[in-house]
């Protein structure tokens, strides 16, 4: 039982990290990235939304690799890490983007 409680949490804290760098990825890492800016709700929705897709991202691609029975060290690397990586930046960056057109129609509106 506490063995259970104990994965689930290392679950947790593995996806919501995973979430944070993708997030941080999304945000800063390219030419023409969508910088973080504005207030804070709006910003942790987009965080928790990046955290959904990333969790259930390192499901189903976890799953993937043990149907395609490929060894722990590649299923540590790539489905569960790197994979949901870039899926959750990808997410960001869409997010953070539309985000910014939001505020920036909002503030023409407002002049």
């Amino acid at each position: 039982m506490i063995e259970d409680l104990y994965s689930y949490f290392l679950y947790f804290l593995a996806a919501w990290l995973t979430a944070l760098i993708a997030l941080l990825f999304g945000a800063y890492a390219g030419p023409g990235a969508p910088h973080i800016k504005g207030s804070i709700a709006p910003n942790l929705l987009i965080y928790l939304q990046v955290w959904v897709i990333v969790a259930l991202s390192k499901l189903a691609f976890g799953y993937f690799g043990y149907l395609m029975q490929w060894r722990p060290t590649i299923q540590a690397i790539y489905p569960e890490f790197a994979f949901p990586l870039l899926l959750g930046a990808y997410l960001a960056r869409i997010l953070l983007r539309i985000q910014a057109q939001k505020t920036a129609l909002k503030r023409t509106a407002q002049s």
